[in-house]
């Protein structure tokens, strides 16, 4: 008794309750407003320091990517930041991820209920400031972060002009995504940040990069290595992340160390045998889907070939390769026709980047001549070829599209590109599809060149995505009498 009353005494004085009431106060912040302590790291603070217009943080696994990208933007929106000049209140900016529960709900909405100052937020609680049904978060001077997916309508911001916007893992996002976020930038002369581990290599924002790396003055670029992350990391849990990775190189660049693979890496490291290689069972192949054929012509190398067939939704499946030398005509285009066989094939396309009248090569029929593919291809009987699009970019664009193609869909899990499992070069050759390494020099490191070694059949996936092919729904070929013969001239 005598105890518990020394302990009441003690606690009735005055220095003693404001004591434990800090106390108090302490423990709640760093369960509730965590955002308090936050002391970047001087990458970081590097970050945070920046002027520029545009921002790209491309880091390892936890690096503390995120963590920097929201707290930027709360000390934005709270007219709080230590580095950046105020914008008169009210500002509004958009923080986008991907995918509305995975990334958005549980990533960064979450950041921010955890480490936001209650004082900044309308009402002083977090229930009053957040609207679930729009996804927004309204601060005290009347400032908005509005929270969305890469997958949602980006038509919901009709009409908004923003302050800023936060791309979390922006190599999930579009291009065109992207576009149309920075269109809402103009009216207030809003920045941009996007954070970034570039598992997928040369994405979109790689652009950014290179102008960061040529000293443009309106970009800049920080790399967060994983080890950096100390203070959040212990050396134990660093040291898990690194055996999880394993010994690959290329991964342990990307994922500790923020590395674009386009610096003498893969340029589709994100195939993976049991997502892409599928078979036409697995795919859910009919007899509706559209048949396509993508040629790659070789004049001191071979012909690649690729049959592929666009479905609903417009997932492409690759299920016949060819491979053959010799002359257009007749050796390419007889092989062609007997491979087909019965198939119907919709639509023939080749590679753009050829001229119809190619000056760097000549005819393997006459050797005086230029290789002029119009004629070898329309030589009767004519296969009607037509080239595939290109654009100012090169290859690039064709690479971006293959990319965006590969990645799995975010309802069906499935990708929009698969291979038939048989397709053993194509495979190799989309697996070991490389940039060349740049070595010292820093010109070329940021202006990355495919490496021209055994990229036959990766041409011909890129001439098939660019070419846009369409699913017509089926074909049906009615015969008048017991011998007919198709337009490939192959009797049956």
């Amino acid at each position: 008794m005598a105890k518990v009353l020394e302990q009441q005494t003690a606690i009735s004085d005055p220095d003693t309750f404001r004591k434990l009431a800090i106390i108090k106060e302490l423990q709640r912040r760093q369960r509730e407003e965590k955002g308090s302590f936050y002391h970047p790291y001087a990458k970081q603070l590097a970050f945070h320091q920046c002027q520029k217009k545009y921002r790209l943080v491309h880091g390892g696994n936890r690096s503390g990517k995120t963590e920097s990208l929201c707290m930027d933007f709360h000390w934005c929106a709270s007219d709080s930041h230590p580095y950046r000049p105020v914008r008169p209140a009210p500002t509004h900016y958009v923080l986008c991820g991907d995918g509305m529960t995975e990334q958005v709900d549980r990533v960064l909405v979450q950041k921010f209920r955890q480490n936001v100052s209650r004082e900044t937020l309308r009402g002083g609680d977090w229930s009053k400031a957040w609207s679930e049904k729009y996804h927004t978060l309204h601060y005290t001077n009347g400032s908005t972060i509005h929270f969305m997916s890469y997958d949602q309508d980006i038509g919901k911001l009709s009409g908004v002009s923003l302050d800023g916007a936060g791309l979390d893992e922006s190599c999930n996002a579009s291009k065109r995504f992207w576009q149309e976020i920075n269109a809402r930038l103009i009216d207030r002369n809003g920045f941009a940040v996007f954070a970034v581990t570039p598992i997928y290599g040369m994405t979109w924002e790689y652009e950014f990069y290179a102008r960061a790396g040529n000293n443009d003055p309106d970009v800049a670029s920080f790399r967060l290595l994983t080890k950096d992350n100390i203070d959040n990391l212990s050396e134990d849990g660093i040291r898990a992340l690194e055996e999880h990775i394993g010994e690959d190189e290329i991964q342990r660049r990307v994922r500790l160390e923020g590395d674009f693979l386009s610096i003498g890496g893969l340029i589709y490291p994100m195939l993976n045998s049991k997502l892409h290689r599928r078979t036409k069972k697995e795919v859910g192949w009919d007899d509706s889907w559209t048949k396509y054929l993508a040629i790659d012509p070789g004049v001191a190398k071979e012909h690649a070939v690729l049959w592929g067939a666009v479905g609903p939704g417009r997932h492409v499946h690759f299920y016949r390769e060819l491979a053959v030398s010799g002359a257009i005509h007749p050796e390419l285009k007889a092989r062609i026709r007997t491979t087909s066989g019965l198939d119907h094939i919709e639509g023939f396309r080749i590679d753009g980047h050829w001229d119809w009248d190619n000056r760097t090569a000549h005819s393997a029929v006459d050797s005086e001549k230029y290789l002029n593919l119009e004629r070898e291809f329309y030589i009767p009987p004519a296969i009607p070829v037509m080239k595939a699009p290109i654009d100012n970019s090169g290859r690039s664009f064709g690479i971006d599209k293959v990319r965006d193609a590969l990645r799995p869909d975010a309802i069906t899990g499935m990708p929009f590109i698969t291979f038939e499992p048989e397709l053993e070069r194509t495979w190799e050759e989309m697996i070991n599809y490389q940039y060349l390494d740049p070595k010292d020099s820093a010109e070329s490191r940021h202006n990355p060149r495919v490496r021209k070694v055994r990229d036959d059949f990766p041409d011909c996936v890129r001439i098939f995505i660019t070419s846009d092919l369409q699913y017509t729904g089926g074909y049906v070929f009615l015969p008048k009498s017991a011998v007919e013969v198709d337009e490939y001239g192959v009797a049956w």
